[in-house]
This record gives C-alpha cells, sequence and structure tokens, in this order.
C-alpha cells in the first residue's frame, strides 16, 4: 500500500519534501498541518458515518485516513526519521502497561487507590492465545493506565539529527 501511496504522491504533484531542500522543517510541517485538516474531515465523516449506519462511508472514511497517515510516514521516511524503528520501541513500551499476573495489577490497582483516595480504575482481563493477560484501565474512558514510574518511550534516536532540539 506504501508504494501504491508513493505514486499517488508522485503523480498528483504531492511528493515527499526532499532532504535537500531549503528549510526542510518548515516544509514538512507544513504538509503535516495540511494533513491535519484533512484527518479531521475524515474523522468527522466518520462519525456521521457511524451515527447513520453507513459502514460504505465508514470505510472510505477510514481508508482515506489511512492514507493521511501514510503520507505522514512516507514524508518522515524520507527526510531521515527512522519510523520502524520508532514503531518497534513504542510497541515494547506498550508492552509494558500489561501483564500476566493478576497479583501484580491487583497490587497495583490498591496502591492507585490509596495514593490517590480515588476508584478510578478496573482490573480487565483478556485471554489472547490461550493465556491471561490484566491491565488497569480508567472507568470513564477505558484507557489502560500506566505505572508510576511507567518509562516514556524515548523516541530520540529515530529522530534526525537536524530535526532535534538545540
Amino acid at each position: 500500500m506504501k508504494s501504491d501511496i508513493r505514486k499517488f504522491l508522485d503523480c498528483t504533484g504531492n511528493s515527499p519534501v526532499d532532504i535537500d531542500c531549503d528549510n526542510v522543517k518548515g516544509k514538512l510541517k507544513a504538509a503535516m498541518l495540511k494533513r491535519i485538516d484533512l484527518q479531521l474531515e475524515e474523522l468527522n465523516e466518520k462519525k456521521e458515518a457511524l451515527e447513520n449506519d453507513d459502514w460504505v462511508e465508514v470505510l472510505d472514511a477510514v481508508f482515506d485516513n489511512d492514507v493521511y497517515q501514510h503520507q505522514d510516514i512516507i514524508d518522515l521516511e524520507t527526510v531521515g526519521f527512522n519510523y520502524v524503528g520508532a514503531c518497534k520501541a513504542g510497541c515494547i513500551n506498550n508492552s509494558l502497561k500489561y501483564t500476566t499476573s493478576k497479583e501484580y495489577v491487583t497490587n497495583w490497582l490498591h496502591e492507585l487507590q490509596e495514593k490517590t483516595g480515588r476508584d478510578d480504575w478496573y482490573i480487565s482481563e483478556t485471554v489472547v492465545w490461550g493465556e491471561t493477560f490484566y491491565c488497569l484501565k480508567n472507568r470513564v474512558t477505558h484507557k489502560v493506565s500506566k505505572y508510576w514510574d511507567f518509562p516514556k518511550v524515548d523516541f530520540r534516536p529515530f529522530v534526525p539529527e537536524k530535526f532535534k532540539d538545540e
């Protein structure tokens, strides 16, 4: 799919930013900001399609958003970002948010409740490939909660030097 999107970009005059062009950061930023507006439009279309049970339009909106995401990835890789490496690091980090130890996640839940005085979390239990996994989720958002000292992903090694803060 990525090669099809790259061909589409080239054929429509929207080729990725040239690493050797003047103001590569500014041009990359402008291209990505433009796509945010397009993605927001697709998200609104997807929401409307879901509300109307229009699954053809849901699929269309998901596809279009995926194309915009691939365009961002192509642009980042073209100017030297290591997107694949960043994805691997992010996935490894995300795997730290769940465990096979119910005891561990139960202790974590009690610690959160004691430290905050709130009951905002619940233990989620899921069986994947015959093994049971546990994580904590927020009762309202159902977002997976992280432990206090949860390590943040270090994406800096995947960013080209010219894009790092000086």
